[in-house]
């Protein structure tokens, strides 16, 4: 239990150490939070052929993928590779948590492993199509586009 805390606190870390805040108000934005989003995917992205796609996949270029549901609870699938071998390693397939979305734009994310409780405030913009998130010093932390593939992701 305490490696998975090691290796599930880090990677929730990793993976959340970001930003998101909006111009219009939360309600609005809920409908276009909801759904599933991969670090690094573009518009451009999203016309590649399958062969692209493994390549990308399998180079680093995508990342993890998250899917908010409407339900306010949220699934990370972690990228292939390291993270996720580690992950899974200490029996870990995903990471499960809650969202919410503040009147004032604000993303909140929590995820409770082994009694320990991670909340993540960040602040949420959208660029082409992207749900961007900035970490606390307003630096782009991670751009995430639209996924539309399987879910759990195949490696």
């Amino acid at each position: 239990m305490k490696q998975w805390m090691k290796v599930g606190m880090a990677s929730c870390t990793l993976l959340f150490s970001c930003g998101a805040g909006a111009a219009a108000p939360a309600l609005q934005q809920e409908a276009a939070i909801v759904g599933a989003w991969q670090e690094g995917m573009t518009p451009r992205m999203s016309t590649w052929n399958a062969k692209q796609m493994a390549m990308a996949k399998t180079s680093g270029l995508l990342g993890t993928i998250v899917q908010y549901k409407a339900d306010h609870s949220f699934v990370v699938y972690p990228p292939c590779g390291a993270k996720r071998d580690a992950l899974r390693k200490a029996g870990v397939q995903t990471i499960t948590g809650t969202w919410a979305l503040t009147e004032a734009g604000h993303l909140v994310s929590q995820v409770e492993a082994g009694g320990k409780v991670l909340k993540i405030d960040t602040k949420l913009t959208w660029q082409d199509g992207q749900m961007v998130l900035l970490n606390k010093n307003g630096g782009v932390a991670q751009k995430a586009g639209p996924y539309t593939g399987p879910l759990p992701p195949a490696c």
